[in-house]
C-alpha cells in the first residue's frame, strides 16, 4: 500500500518515538493515533470532583490501563496545581474547571 508522503513521514516519526510508544502501551493503546481517536470526545478541564475528565476516561479503560489509578490521580492533581498557579496572574485563564464552554486563550510568541 502506498501512502502519501506526509502520512508516511508521520508513521515513521511515531515509530521512532520509543517513549511515546511506551506511554501509549501504559495507557492501553497500540498507537498514538488510537489514543487520540479514543480521547477526541473527552472534555477538557476538571469536574466537580476536581479531577480531569481525561483522568476519568483513562481510569474507565479498566484492565487496559497499566498505570495504577492512584498514580494517575496524583499526576492529575499535580497538573491541576500547576494550572492554578499559571492562572493566578492571568486575566484570561487556561482551561476550565467545569463542563461549560471553554474559553481558549492564544499565546503570542515573540521571535
Amino acid at each position: 500500500m502506498i501512502m502519501p508522503d506526509a502520512i508516511q513521514q508521520y508513521v515513521n516519526l511515531e515509530n521512532r518515538l520509543v517513549l511515546l510508544a511506551w506511554l501509549n502501551s501504559l495507557f492501553g493503546y497500540r498507537s498514538n493515533r488510537a489514543l487520540l481517536e479514543d480521547c477526541k470526545a473527552v472534555d477538557e478541564g476538571f469536574g466537580p470532583d476536581e479531577r480531569n475528565f481525561l483522568d476519568h476516561h483513562l481510569i474507565g479503560r479498566g484492565s487496559q490501563m497499566k498505570i495504577p489509578a492512584e498514580d494517575l490521580e496524583r499526576s492529575d492533581g499535580n497538573i491541576r496545581q500547576h494550572l492554578e498557579k499559571m492562572n493566578r496572574r492571568r486575566t484570561k485563564a487556561f482551561g476550565r474547571t467545569t463542563r461549560g464552554p471553554v474559553e481558549r486563550c492564544e499565546l503570542n510568541v515573540v521571535r
